[in-house]
């Protein structure tokens, strides 16, 4: 489902759990578009689509990102790409989250939050993450590079804004 499988955790006694996942040879999205020079429309074109195929199947699960970006998206060996970085994802209608973990994301992120989430709102919503998947298309579109590289904090907020 273009989801990163997970394949077991390993918890340690005064230490933090890990998860061992699937190997994505190519690594990040951001890396594996700045590595491969040579992938043609067609295949920027399906990356978007593995993309949106990992949103729509966790949304269809009531799943929200809520971290949705490139460095999130992990490519397979044959360039298939799956949906990770669940670390501060949640429940769309269900979940507890720590705030203070929302806000230190957000500087980080400000690209790919929603105009909603930037005023306020939750970024744990299906809504917002389809914004992000935009701002991911747009990623891809520029083979690696952020949306408003060059902007200055205020200057992303009235862009998104």
């Amino acid at each position: 489902p273009n989801v990163l499988r997970l394949l077991g955790v390993v918890h340690a006694p005064h230490a933090p759990l890990h998860t061992v996942t699937v190997l994505c040879r190519r690594g990040s999205l951001v890396r594996c578009l700045r590595d491969a020079r040579d992938l043609q429309e067609p295949d920027l074109l399906q990356m978007m689509c593995d993309v949106a195929a990992g949103l729509e199947y966790l949304h269809g699960k009531g799943i929200a990102h809520g971290n949705l970006q490139g460095e999130n998206v992990l490519v397979q060996g044959d360039f298939n790409c799956v949906i990770g970085g669940f670390m501060h994802s949640g429940l769309a209608a269900t979940s507890e989250r720590d705030d203070s973990c929302q806000y230190a994301l957000q500087d980080r992120m400000l690209a790919w939050y929603a105009p909603e989430v930037l005023g306020g709102g939750d970024p744990f919503r299906r809504k917002a993450d389809m914004y992000s998947f935009a701002m991911v298309c747009v990623e891809i579109l520029r083979r690696g590079g952020a949306p408003w590289p060059r902007a200055s904090r205020q200057a992303m907020r009235a862009n998104v804004l």
